[in-house]
């Protein structure tokens, strides 16, 4: 076997993982949290692991976490070492392996989210993008479980929107300055406090148009014309588009592959790993 090989087997047995033993897919034996950079209390590992577990249960797609203290001898790029193990080990749920895993290096603080079947459709090149903004915050300030949690939140928020036909994606222009989906989500107290300041405002500045018009009018005499006066109506609206959807079934999109995605199109972006199967994904620093 080649040395990329055996650095990969070595690795990835120090993670209890599997390698040579085939495994069905979704097998809930694998561990979903590995924390070989020992970033996590025993206690903090234990809630992840759960909350990794029922989110992948429940969503039939693996959202795996992997933590390494350096990439293994044989390995430069922390994507080909996120997709080998992804493959592997055995992850993913189905025929077509659904499901993802994010793996950290901590030798060079570097980060891969590495998608798999359906979830190259549910994290598109946009959506990788827009989970990357919720969660790398944490790992740069140290807050490794703060991170992990808000992570799996994540992950298992664009999967929801994923299955209800609209992944979170980016539509219009070839760059930033096009329209994009923005998923709806609960208003919050911050949004019923807006609602109320516009409703009181707007009372507000109703009355004083009220009172104005009501004395322009007292001014008027008989023999003038009551079209040379007009009340302009204040609208003060708070609105919100307010996406409903009843199907749950999986909705595929179309996919563009590249190193690097087209914003014009939108879709995942695409590579092969080293055996040879179909992954998207994203990294960065920390």
């Amino acid at each position: 076997m080649k040395p990329r090989f055996f650095a990969l087997l070595a690795a990835v047995l120090t993670l209890s993982l599997l390698l040579i033993i085939p495994v069905s897919a979704g097998n809930a034996s694998l561990p979903r949290f590995v924390d070989q950079a020992g970033l996590l209390s025993d206690s903090d590992a234990a809630s992840l692991t759960a909350l990794l577990d029922e989110i992948s249960e429940r969503r039939q797609m693996d959202v795996v976490i992997i933590t390494v203290p350096n990439l293994p001898d044989g390995y430069y790029d922390i994507m080909d070492f996120a997709d080998d193990i992804y493959d592997r080990a055995g992850y993913g749920f189905g025929t077509e392996y659904d499901g993802l895993l994010l793996l950290l290096d901590m030798g060079e603080r570097e980060w891969w989210i590495s998608t798999c079947g359906y979830a190259i459709t549910a994290f598109t090149d946009y959506g990788l993008e827009y989970l990357e903004n919720q969660f790398v915050s944490y790992l740069s300030a140290g807050d490794f479980y703060g991170g992990f949690r808000e992570f799996a939140g994540e992950c298992d928020y664009l999967i929801g929107l994923a299955y209800d036909g609209e992944p979170l994606d980016y539509y219009g222009g070839g760059s930033y300055g096009g329209d994009y989906y923005e998923p709806y989500r609960e208003p919050t107290l911050y949004d019923g406090g807006r609602l109320f300041t516009s409703l009181l405002f707007g009372g507000i500045i109703g009355l004083i148009a009220v009172s104005i018009v009501k004395s322009a009018h007292k001014s008027v005499s008989f023999n003038d014309s009551a079209e040379q006066y007009s009340v302009r109506r204040l609208n003060v609206t708070d609105s919100r588009d307010v996406f409903l959807y009843k199907n749950t079934s999986k909705v595929s999109r179309e996919s563009t592959s590249g190193s690097g995605g087209s914003r014009s199109g939108g879709g995942s972006s695409t590579h092969h790993s080293s055996s040879g199967r179909s992954h998207g994904g994203r990294g960065g620093h920390f």
